[in-house]
């Protein structure tokens, strides 16, 4: 290929570079998502605590925990300001990745509050879990992050419905059923009902809170999910907000 060609092709091949790191992105996360072992997700959890803030250990810290969902959540540290936030997003992990690997998760913190907000994930691949077999992950991930001393409460969300993944809303709908009725009889555990204040009238996922894709939130989206973990937070512990 001579010289001219060459440069007739560059634009083409520059717009074609940062499509093809996707691509290969795409390719990685998949195969961390079907791989079956919990230690596929260590490496990333590592670079996350490498990358904490100063104030991750600080008193009263709030840690959120779960998938995809949790590491696009935006607008969380300045919701609940003066609460330091630490945010463990990792990749596509599943409530029994997290439980695997909580002791990194929670390595060198003092958390008062744990949120987990599963991933989708738990529904479908390698997991395809069904309602009763999540809560029990979720209640095993919450006794293990309550053998931490510093822990005060520990608040729930139940996975997002999707506009793009209808066939998950009823496991949804069974599972923060269970999780409800569960939480009632342990007091340091509560389920946010994210879900319904996404939701349409006829309770299906209102399109305006999330990106055209369908799988994933907006800034209005987390907007709401942060302001109810606020207001649950403020009235579970008034003086911290002071």
């Amino acid at each position: 290929m001579n010289r001219d060609k060459l440069l007739n092709y560059l634009p083409i091949i520059l717009l074609l570079v940062p499509l093809m790191h996707l691509a290969g992105k795409a390719v990685v996360d998949t195969h961390q998502l079907l791989k079956p072992s919990p230690e596929v997700w260590r490496d990333k959890l590592e670079r996350i605590r490498r990358n904490d803030a100063p104030y991750a250990t600080t008193q009263h810290s709030v840690v959120v925990a779960g998938g995809r969902q949790v590491v696009h959540w935006t607008g969380l540290e300045e919701t609940l300001a003066p609460l330091p936030v630490v945010n463990r997003g990792v990749g596509s992990a599943t409530v029994d990745d997290l439980t695997y690997l909580i002791e990194a998760l929670l390595e060198d913190l003092k958390p008062r509050i744990v949120v987990l907000l599963p991933d989708r994930s738990n529904f479908h691949l390698r997991q395809n879990k069904r309602p009763i077999e999540l809560l029990n992950d979720i209640q095993e991930f919450t006794q293990q992050v309550m053998t931490n001393d510093s822990i005060a409460h520990i608040y729930l969300y139940p996975p997002l419905n999707l506009p793009a993944q209808p066939q998950y809303y009823q496991r949804t709908k069974e599972l923060t059923e269970k999780l409800i009725s569960w939480a009632n009889t342990q007091p340091h555990i509560t389920v946010l009902r994210g879900n319904s204040l996404l939701a349409r009238v006829n309770k299906q996922p209102n399109p305006r809170y999330f990106h055209s894709n369908g799988t994933q939130l907006n800034n209005q989206g987390y907007l709401i999910l942060s302001f109810i973990l606020r207001q649950q937070i403020k009235q579970d512990f008034p003086n911290w907000f002071e």
